[in-house]
């Protein structure tokens, strides 16, 4: 059985757009057309195209066709937040749309916050776009009361973190005790897929971030999804803390 060729015909179109032959925002020829120019198949041709995209090199539109897209800047995600502070040039360039909806929770989200599944749940949901390409896709939940509350006044400017909601806590004098962040790379589910403007076999760079009150009860449960060629996850150790830590040295 001969060799899969797509990565080869991935290495063909990387130094076509990497000289130029395509430049960035054009649109480049149909699948059908370019599997033709290349000799090869519209299948290999697409696991190739895959294969850009994941690299950040080709940027495919829905019922558009596909783009090139020389890699952006990625754009860091930290506790930290004066590292976002740090980059005025790729907050400037982003745009957030934002929703509130009423859903209903999960088996996930109802173990996640110790709640019967199918109990109404506030969600925030933000979508992140840097010159028209998705950046990431964040859905924040948190319990209906709270978000009554947090709802009697304005929303701080929306962030693609969510923590504008944060910001209203602070406001509010409820504290976060408490933070854990999973981080996973995976697949993206259909709805990321659709939302982010992937395919459904490009990795994404995954975040879940549950917040606890001094009681010890989850005010918050935020799953963040970035693109895996756009996105990265920078997290901060300062020497205060990791004074008590022990280490082993063999």
């Amino acid at each position: 059985m001969p060799a899969a060729r797509y990565p080869e015909i991935a290495d063909t179109l990387r130094e076509k757009i990497l000289k130029g032959e395509y430049r960035r925002g054009d649109r480049l020829p149909s699948e059908a057309k370019l599997a033709a120019l290349l000799h090869t198949t519209t299948p290999t041709l697409r696991h190739a195209l895959h294969v850009l995209q994941a690299e950040g090199l080709v940027h495919k539109r829905h019922g558009s066709g596909n783009y090139v897209a020389l890699p952006l800047p990625r754009i860091p995600y930290s506790s930290d937040r004066r590292l976002w502070e740090e980059h005025p040039a790729s907050e400037a360039k982003l745009r957030i749309v934002s929703e509130v909806n009423k859903v209903e929770a999960c088996s996930e989200l109802a173990s996640l916050m110790n709640i019967a599944p199918g109990t109404q749940l506030t969600e925030y949901r933000y979508l992140s776009l840097e010159e028209k390409i998705p950046y990431s896709l964040v859905r924040l939940y948190v319990r209906q009361s709270m978000a009554k509350t947090l709802g009697m006044v304005k929303m701080p400017q929306p962030s693609p973190w969510g923590d504008d909601v944060a910001q209203l806590y602070a406001a509010y004098g409820f504290t976060i005790a408490s933070t854990v962040e999973r981080v996973v790379a995976r697949p993206p589910t259909t709805e990321e897929g659709k939302a982010l403007q992937i395919h459904v076999t490009l990795p994404v760079l995954a975040i879940q971030r549950v917040s606890t009150n001094p009681s010890g009860t989850v005010v918050e449960v935020a799953n963040l999804t970035f693109r895996g060629d756009r996105g990265e996850a920078v997290y901060t150790t300062r020497p205060q803390e990791v004074d008590n830590a022990h280490y082993f040295i063999p």
